[in-house]
């Protein structure tokens, strides 16, 4: 299953409605029990945030739930590492998240609550240097039951590993505003479609590495690059052309990948 932003609100809203109400009526009249979780929806999905950190660096999460407990993964802009999550929520839409390396180390502990429309985190994090005593704010982006398998072998990744390498790379050259680099990530010919602010959209097809690069800032204009630079290419889902892979949710804010991660559109 796959659901937008735009509709998560008002979902959350009714099926929230629907199973705190079932809760209520099945408990005991000395109250709500302390490991209830009966606000977290579709429980047996996986929920995608992106968001910041205090000092503005990328987040990116994936997080199940199961009863009162979450699982999932958190990657980040200030290392470039996949880091285990795992915590506890309660009643009041808390939740503790434990952040472990891929040695089993502990980095960081996050603390914070979840909003209770879309499910929007805002906490604080604590631990090793540099996450100790910044905040951080993730949004729901969409919830989906499939995995990352799914999504490799939907499009044809040969591998993942390399797949997100190649992609980071254009993340990367996106962030430092290197065009060179980013000239390098595009499979061509290349369609782009420009969105300014004030004007109408217009599509231009760049031939090669040559031409991006001299129309560079007007491609990655400040409107895609802060679009790109919101999300994290990590567990990303299909595009909306065959065998490709998306970074972000709408048309003029995306990027659309092959299997080798190269870039081969931008809508």
């Amino acid at each position: 299953m796959y659901i937008d932003r735009a509709s998560t609100r008002f979902m959350l809203r009714v099926l929230t409605q629907m199973v705190v109400a079932s809760s209520l009526w099945a408990l005991p009249a000395r109250g709500i029990a302390a490991d209830n979780c009966a606000w977290i929806v579709e429980p047996t999905s996986n929920f995608f945030f992106n968001g910041r950190l205090g000092t503005g660096d990328t987040v990116r999460v994936v997080l199940s739930f199961r009863n009162c407990k979450a699982t999932g993964t958190w990657f980040d802009s200030v290392t470039f590492e996949d880091f285990a999550a795992q915590g506890s929520l309660d009643s009041d839409h808390a939740v503790s998240l434990t952040l472990k390396d891929s040695s089993g180390h502990v980095v960081a502990t996050v603390d914070g609550n979840f909003e209770p429309d879309y499910l929007d985190l805002t906490g604080n994090v604590s631990g090793v240097n540099p996450y100790h005593g910044q905040e951080v704010h993730l949004k729901l982006e969409r919830w989906w039951n499939g995995t990352d398998a799914d999504v490799v072998e939907s499009t044809g990744i040969a591998d993942l590993s390399v797949f997100n390498e190649a992609t980071l790379r254009f993340w990367r050259g996106v962030r430092d505003h290197d065009a060179e680099t980013v000239s390098a990530c595009i499979r061509y010919p290349l369609p782009a479609t420009i969105h300014e602010e004030s004007q109408s959209p217009r599509t231009i097809n760049v031939t090669d590495a040559e031409m991006l690069k001299e129309r560079y800032d007007e491609i990655f204009n400040a409107h895609l690059r802060e679009a790109i630079l919101r999300r994290l290419p990590r567990h990303l889902i299909w595009g909306h052309e065959s065998s490709t892979i998306r970074l972000g949710e709408s048309i003029g804010e995306m990027v659309l990948f092959d299997p080798k991660g190269q870039v081969v559109a931008l809508p």
